[in-house]
């Protein structure tokens, strides 16, 4: 089974489009990558805070499992970052989607799908705002330059 993701598309920032277009693409890829995972920090700490929140605490495992994950983008302008459960959390996933409990109901407590429900926006616009902070960065010079 697959798990299922949301694509944020930050648009109307021509700025952004254009200082990227201007960097070498590994200098870019770095840049929203970055971004991304300081956005993904951002749903981590609240999805913890809802997991608890919602009584999933028992050992501290689950909230701990909680973890940004990042692959590799294959198209240019692109950063592809995600929370979700780690190994040690396995069963987060169950009580995100809901299982059958002996009394026949469908139990769902969602923790990730609600925090990033509940700040999409926010999280969208400390994305840009951290991209354009590593933009500013790589400009004057404060990142090494790829290899």
């Amino acid at each position: 089974m697959s798990v299922p993701y949301v694509d944020i598309k930050i648009r109307g920032l021509q700025e952004l489009e254009r200082e990227l277009m201007q960097l070498p693409a590994k200098l870019a890829r770095k840049a929203l990558r970055k971004g991304a995972r300081k956005g993904a920090a951002q749903c981590r700490d609240r999805a913890r805070a809802k997991a608890r929140q919602l009584g999933l605490q028992s050992s501290g495992a689950l909230v701990k499992s909680i973890k940004i994950k990042t692959k590799r983008a294959r198209n240019w302008g692109e950063a592809i970052v995600g929370v979700g459960y780690g190994e040690r959390g396995w069963y987060g996933r169950l009580y995100e989607y809901g299982f059958k409990s002996p009394s026949g109901d469908r139990t769902q407590r969602p923790a990730i799908r609600s925090a990033f429900d509940e700040a999409s926006k926010e999280i969208a616009t400390y994305v840009a705002d951290a991209v354009w902070e590593e933009l500013k960065k790589i400009q004057a010079g404060g990142i090494a330059k790829p290899r």
